[in-house]
């Protein structure tokens, strides 16, 4: 990698307005000062206008791979529109030094009633390429594209995946010393994807620059080397792509739980059921309440309920889920009932020896029935919601390429494992 800067961005600010009729307005407005050389006031919004960028600044070297992370409406489509030049910024300045290819919608910049190889045309004299250039890269372009006799047929009757093909082939053999990409590993078959990769690693070794936005962080982690994390409009972190990676997804499992609980806090209460469940929690090893825990640690559910009536043999049912999805169960169903009657308020203690579990974000879910096991005298709902830390990483052995990532993405499960090889020779690393 170089030191040398492909892509510097300088105090870059983008405002937009949620209004239609006012963009149209303001749009007249703007034109109108510029053609007659009067000063406007671009850094104070007016009604109705909201920042996309604000005062944002970093540099692009070459044969460097930078990763863009953040959520929906953080900034990063903005971003990759201002450097390919379709908007220009309100504030500071963006310089490109070199050529600078894009990928970042499907389709973005094609005519639909022009053919494939019409379109290839449009778009290499767009990127300031002599008709003879374009007629050397033709072939490679539409072989690269694995589209066949469709590259003489008009792009509206191409499916989503064929115009990725070729928005990417062009992109990318029209040699750029820069490259901006989105979402281009979510597109296409795998066959695909991994003749892209290949390609754009060809780039890193020609000391290209690419800037690439990937909403699968496990890709940011495994290919770029720096990411910049981006909400808001803002650069909330910019740095090693495994540390920013990391950040940015405590960030969104802390997000995601006090959203949970939010939601929880305005659940009715259980008051027209046998019994209703008033308070549930959490505690560690110690004893004390808490919401956070470590994969392989003791948590005990303790559930604070009410019993409106004399209830005869209660079974209560303990599930964790993860994003809908079933993880744990603990229930008085298999493990049999632990008291003959209940009746008022009480509580029941449910020890968990050890949270096979991976860093996410869980749900406590639980429901209690009578002692047929058919009838329900508590409705299933989330109770509590607790997250897994990385605190005890030494569980693991974490010596594969992006593990922390994989763990964060992967199964919710961890079971302890071990890998040995019957045949063949090799070494460890």
């Amino acid at each position: 990698m170089s030191d040398e800067a492909a892509v510097i961005v300088e105090g870059v600010s983008k405002k937009f307005c949620k209004s239609l009729r006012r963009t149209m307005y303001y749009g007249v407005r703007d034109l109108l000062a510029d053609t007659l050389h009067l000063q406007r006031r671009s850094e104070h919004l007016r009604p109705g206008e909201f920042w996309a960028l604000k005062d944002l600044s970093f540099e692009l070297r070459r044969g460097e791979w930078l990763g863009v992370v953040g959520p929906n409406g953080a900034g990063k489509s903005t971003l990759l529109k201002l450097l390919n030049g379709i908007v220009r910024p309100d504030e500071g300045r963006i310089e490109v030094r070199g050529r600078l290819g894009a990928l970042i919608e499907l389709g973005a910049g094609f005519h639909p009633l022009l053919t494939g190889r019409e379109n290839i045309y449009v778009q290499g004299a767009i990127m300031g390429m002599s008709r003879r250039e374009m007629e050397g890269k033709l072939d490679e372009i539409i072989d690269f594209a694995g589209i066949g006799d469709f590259i003489d047929t008009p792009l509206k009757f191409y499916s989503s995946g064929m115009h990725a093909r070729l928005g990417f082939s062009i992109a990318i053999h029209f040699n750029p010393d820069s490259l901006v990409v989105d979402e281009v590993l979510a597109v296409g078959d795998i066959s695909f994807q991994e003749k892209c990769m290949r390609r754009m690693e060809r780039m890193r070794a020609k000391d290209k620059a690419v800037l690439m936005v990937q909403q699968h962080t496990y890709w940011i982690e495994a290919l770029c080397d720096r990411a910049m994390w981006l909400d808001k409009g803002g650069c909330v972190r910019i740095g090693k792509a495994a540390d920013v990676v990391r950040a940015y997804l405590d960030d969104q499992d802390h997000r995601l739980a006090a959203s949970t609980r939010e939601e929880l806090s305005k659940l009715p209460d259980d008051m027209h059921t046998p019994a209703s469940i008033e308070v549930v929690e959490l505690l560690g090893e110690d004893g004390v309440v808490k919401d956070t825990f470590y994969s392989g640690e003791q948590m005990t559910v303790r559930i604070h309920y009410n019993a409106h009536e004399r209830i005869e043999w209660p079974l209560f049912n303990i599930r964790v889920f993860h994003r809908g999805q079933g993880v744990l169960e603990a229930s008085m169903l298999i493990d049999g009932p632990e008291a003959e009657e209940i009746e008022g308020r009480g509580t029941v203690e449910c020890r968990l020896d050890s949270l096979p579990l991976t860093p996410k974000v869980y749900e406590v879910v639980i429901f209690a029935r009578a002692k047929e096991g058919v009838s329900d005298i508590v409705p299933m709902r989330t109770y509590a919601v607790f997250q897994i830390s990385e605190e005890n990483r030494d569980g693991w052995p974490m010596r594969g390429p992006m593990a922390i990532n994989h763990l964060r993405q992967g199964s919710p499960v961890y079971v302890r494992r071990s890998w040995h090889f019957q045949n063949g020779k090799g070494s460890k690393p």
